[in-house]
């Protein structure tokens, strides 16, 4: 029996947060890890730029626009260690829709 449907399509989503460590703490450190640029406009264009060449689809950014919780009745520790702490301006992610062609944005 012949199947009435096309082909599948795989669809590739890429995923990043604003913070310069989400799962993985200390990768700051690593000589080729560009998260402590994510201030910058430039960070957001490199990666729709990479996404794009990549054929992904979607680019889905995770909400941390604050510190997640308090330890010790204070986000000190939160914030000394940045502990998934933001550091991005969220409109400059926007910006870098001017420069690319294909992928979607994705806000929580």
């Amino acid at each position: 029996m012949a199947s009435s449907q096309g082909k599948k399509q795989i669809l590739l989503n890429a995923f990043d947060m604003s913070t310069i460590g989400h799962l993985s703490p200390g990768q700051w450190k690593n000589p080729v890890d560009k998260s402590a640029t994510k201030r910058n406009l430039d960070y957001w264009l490199e990666l729709a730029k990479l996404l794009d060449r990549g054929g992904f689809n979607a680019l889905f950014l995770a909400d941390t626009y604050g510190g997640y919780d308090t330890y010790e009745g204070s986000l000190d520790n939160c914030i000394r260690r940045a502990a998934q702490w933001p550091v991005t301006d969220p409109t400059i992610v926007g910006l870098s829709a001017l420069k690319r062609s294909k992928i979607r944005e994705t806000k929580t």
